[in-house]
């Protein structure tokens, strides 16, 4: 080995294996694998291993280099002035020296630790010495650092090192117990939960399908284990799942993240069916997420403009224009040196006189103007400000919403120190993930799977007292239904006993109450998944989001109970097949541009909702903000159920938006749909009424 001895503690360049391998420390560690080897010694100069070490750090620097973000937001590789904390304070190993290394994990820190440990172990073999390295060292290997140990060893005791290395056999280990460990571990991480025990329950520990989808993503990609979304419900804990997982049948085909593509974009499958409709609704405001917080304690506004301009350096959607017609769509990522050209945030100051429903109307001129708009608003009287987050759905999805608002919490606290946010990973870019799955083509096995489950199903939904669809029109209203705190608190056990998700058991509420009062045969009910496999892109802004349809059918007058069943194994079973847009599955069924949706009934659930918690700035002080719910005046769907999921001062509280088209459904009519899913979802936490037939259950 040459000899590379550092002589300063300045920042060096990195290859694409180092920025690789750190990447993958930050987001999948449980994918990297150390490599180790271990010696045992004859006999040991205690004080020439030491000066050997020495030397073998100063001619190989890379073994005790630190790698950290620089205040420029760059990854960089550093030298501390120190010695390398290589201690030869023996430590006691119980067992055989075999079992001695843990090659499954990869537990650095690399900002504070060198990628190289080195040890001295007392076992009943005798004294050996243990070289643990981390992949993000491609070179030297274990076997060649201790050639060129044993060389400086000689030079410094006048006496070659005997040794003899260590067969690294460990005992056998059975797939079901790799694949509970690995389980264990995604659990462990993602709840951040380090305690918890392979036979605890996901759902008793905060878990939820979006972090199930994550971690079914991360086994797969990671470990090709494979999961179903079902297991979760059947066998929610990580002994039970490992049970039933199994090796995946193909591995993963996924290219390679290098640059960012050429300008002109290709937009993702389901972004592609999002733009047409927003070109047929005339690039109305119907699209907009308007997003609105107060703000009780108050909130610096220029540290808030700087942290928001974090986010949109950070996150490639979020300056991101859009261009097209009818027909086809195409996106461009504006570089980060253009964002001067571009406004995208208004203080108090210049939004005077201007609401939040004002705000959230505006028309955003995708092709000119970034697809986000922050404005700081005050009330003139109480000096209270709120916030209006408005971004453009082409740009962000429910998933994206809370990655938002963790950076954003991130990126408060350290502007407010007067610091860039210390991003633990970079993002991939959503423009990469578009252009990947618009080069590959649709999976014709998952189209056939939904016409088969839709061929023939009953279109949209009539009930008494609905209005005559004479005039169809975008404009709707809302209301805003709280449940009772009992049975907020009670609905997520009685899931838990029915083997289904609190998404599954208002899903089945909402579809039980609409049967009931329209005497339905069956009921298609339209919802949304992730649209996330892939887990490089689980921390990427943008739209991922797959709208899907369901058939519920009510044929035999089933319990609630046995609906319920049905209704959960449909969910779950479908979301292996959910990468295929409703576009196209309507088009398959021989459905026109103009023959609108299939259903009339949209539901989803906001999950672990974020937006309603606090900022933290550089002093410690919480700035608490709190989820304003939108003035929704248009909408696509005839009607829109919104389960919200908020925990505020540790309490849970279930409320239920719903939004309706004012041309269809009067208001008398929308307020006993929601006296009807109430009544349900009580009646389904009561074992002898859920197990009624639907006629015979209590009435809606």
């Amino acid at each position: 080995m040459q000899d590379h001895r550092a002589t300063s503690t300045a920042a060096d360049s990195l290859s694409d294996h180092e920025a690789e391998q750190w990447l993958l420390q930050q987001q999948q560690p449980q994918q990297l694998r150390p490599r180790a080897a271990i010696w045992l010694l004859d006999q040991l100069d205690t004080d020439a291993l030491g000066a050997a070490l020495t030397e073998l750090a100063a001619t190989e620097p890379a073994l005790h280099a630190r790698y950290r973000f620089s205040d420029d937001g760059e990854l960089t590789k550093h030298w501390p002035t120190d010695a390398p904390p290589w201690s030869l304070a023996p430590l006691t190993c119980h067992g055989a020296l075999a079992t001695a290394v843990d090659r499954d994990t990869c537990d650095w820190d690399l900002a504070t630790q060198p990628p190289l440990a080195i040890a001295l172990l007392n076992s009943e073999d005798g004294l050996a010495l243990r070289l643990q390295q981390h992949p993000v060292l491609a070179q030297p290997t274990p076997d060649q650092l201790f050639s060129a140990l044993a060389q400086h060893y000689l030079a410094a005791a006048g006496q070659p090192l005997q040794a003899r290395p260590v067969l690294l056999d460990t005992l056998p280990v059975s797939p079901q117990d790799q694949a509970e460990a690995l389980i264990l571990a995604c659990f462990r991480r993602l709840l951040e939960q380090p305690t918890m025990g392979a036979d605890d329950d996901f759902f008793d520990y905060g878990g939820h399908s979006l972090l199930a989808t994550r971690i079914i993503g991360t086994l797969l990609a990671a470990h090709q284990l494979e999961l179903r979304f079902n297991d979760f419900f059947e066998a929610p804990n990580a002994a039970a799942l490992a049970r039933r997982a199994q090796p995946a049948q193909r591995r993963p085909q996924q290219q390679a993240l290098s640059s960012a593509p050429s300008q002109r974009v290709p937009m993702a499958w389901a972004q592609a069916s999002l733009w047409r409709a927003q070109v047929a609704y005339q690039h109305g405001p119907v699209f907009n997420l308007p997003f609105a917080l107060a703000l009780p304690d108050g909130i610096d506004e220029s540290v808030l403009e700087q942290a928001i301009a974090d986010l949109v350096q950070r996150h490639s959607s979020l300056r991101t224009t859009y261009h097209g017609d009818a027909l086809e769509g195409w996106q461009q990522v504006v570089p980060p040196d253009q964002l001067t050209h571009y406004r995208w945030f208004w203080s108090s100051a210049d939004s005077i006189g201007l609401s939040l429903a004002q705000a959230a109307a505006h028309c955003f001129d995708l092709s000119a103007e970034l697809p986000l708009r922050v404005r700081v608003l005050r009330d003139a009287a109480s000096g209270a400000q709120q916030l209006s987050l408005l971004v453009h759905h082409l740009a962000v999805d429910e998933w994206s919403v809370n990655t938002l608002i963790q950076d954003l919490a991130l990126a408060y606290q350290a502007r407010s120190a007067g610091i860039a946010p210390p991003w633990p990973a970079p993002a991939a870019g959503f423009e990469l993930f578009a252009a990947q799955q618009a080069a590959q083509p649709m999976d014709p096995a998952h189209l056939g799977y939904w016409t088969e489950q839709l061929q023939g199903a009953r279109r949209g939904l009539t009930l008494p007292g609905m209005l005559p669809a004479t005039s169809p029109s975008a404009a709707a209203a809302w209301l805003s239904r709280t449940l009772p705190s009992t049975l907020s608190a009670q609905l997520p056990r009685s899931a838990r006993c029915y083997g289904s998700s609190l998404f599954g058991l208002v899903y089945t509420a909402i579809a039980a109450t609409l049967h009931r009062l329209g005497q339905l045969p069956e009921l298609v009910l339209g919802t949304s998944t992730a649209g996330r496999d892939d887990a490089r892109f689980f921390d990427t802004v943008g739209y991922f989001t797959v709208m899907t349809a369901h058939r519920v059918r009510f044929a035999g007058n089933p319990s609630l109970a046995a609906l319920l069943k049905q209704v959960t194994h449909t969910l779950n079973t479908s979301m292996q097949y959910a990468d295929i847009p409703l576009e196209q599955v309507q088009q398959a069924l021989g459905m026109g541009a103009t023959d609108g949706l299939l259903f009339d009934v949209y539901v989803q659930i906001h999950a672990d909702n974020a937006l309603n918690g606090a900022l933290t700035d550089a002093a410690g002080t919480r700035l608490r903000y709190r989820q304003i719910d939108a003035d929704k005046t248009e909408s696509m769907f005839g009607l829109q159920f919104e389960i919200m999921d908020d925990v505020l001062d540790d309490q849970r509280r279930l409320r239920l938006v719903v939004t309706y088209r004012v041309d269809r459904y009067p208001p008398t009519l929308v307020a006993q749909i929601c006296d009807g899913v109430e009544a349900v979802l009580s009646a389904l936490c009561d074992p002898q009424q859920a197990e009624q037939p639907l006629q015979h259950s209590t009435p809606a």
